[in-house]
């Protein structure tokens, strides 16, 4: 009985208030780590609060020239990045990436994917993509509004409207991207500037 009743309050927590909660940080806690190597590295962690149980960490340094330190974690219901002076790369996190466990998320009746700051120091881009049926998805670039990705010195909500989204179709001979069944979702965090980006966010959810 126990376990019928833990795993309900679970249920509810990432379902309340008319919101699904994709990761709010609590769980699946990250020592911090430091990247400065032009490559792209892995890190998985696993979480209660995390939708699926488990949350991947992609860091990606394609540019480095001064040999400057990415550094992440998570810790205290909260992920914080710094990426350093002139380095062009990404962080990236996946969720629904387990193939055996995909998300199918019928995300039709919601209007936007939040991702909550605690603050961020610099201009820097925030793509999305949303896969269903293997390799067809829908990504968000923005829309051509560059004022969404500037700094913020106080906490903030980027809201990126699903309606936006821009589908398109890799592999022909599979079903089309649906917003009924998605099925795994990448969220990547750009650096492209010498002044670097540091930033902290609290919580991504769909409402």
């Amino acid at each position: 009985m126990k376990t019928i009743f833990l795993g309900i309050s679970l249920f509810v927590s990432f379902i309340a208030h008319g919101q699904i909660v994709l990761d709010d940080f609590s769980t699946g806690p990250m020592s911090q780590k430091k990247h400065s190597t032009i490559a792209e590295s892995k890190l998985t962690q696993s979480g209660s609060n995390i939708l699926n149980n488990q949350r991947d960490i992609l860091v990606k340094i394609k540019k480095n020239d001064d040999k400057q330190l990415i550094l992440s974690k998570i810790e205290k219901g909260r992920m914080v990045i710094s990426m350093g002076y002139n380095i062009t790369g990404a962080i990236e996190l996946r969720y629904g990436y387990d193939r055996t466990k995909p998300l199918n998320l019928n995300l039709s009746k919601y209007k936007s994917l939040n991702i909550e700051y605690e603050a961020k120091s610099n201009f820097g881009r925030v793509y999305t993509s949303m896969f269903s049926n293997g390799p067809n998805r829908a990504f968000w670039r923005g829309g051509g509004n560059r004022t969404l990705f500037e700094g913020k010195e106080r906490g903030f909500t980027l809201k990126i409207p699903l309606v936006e989204l821009q589908k398109a179709q890799d592999n022909k001979n599979t079903n089309a991207f649906t917003i009924k069944d998605v099925d795994h979702i990448k969220i990547q965090f750009l650096a492209q500037n010498k002044r670097g980006l540091n930033f902290t966010i609290k919580n991504i959810y769909f409402e």
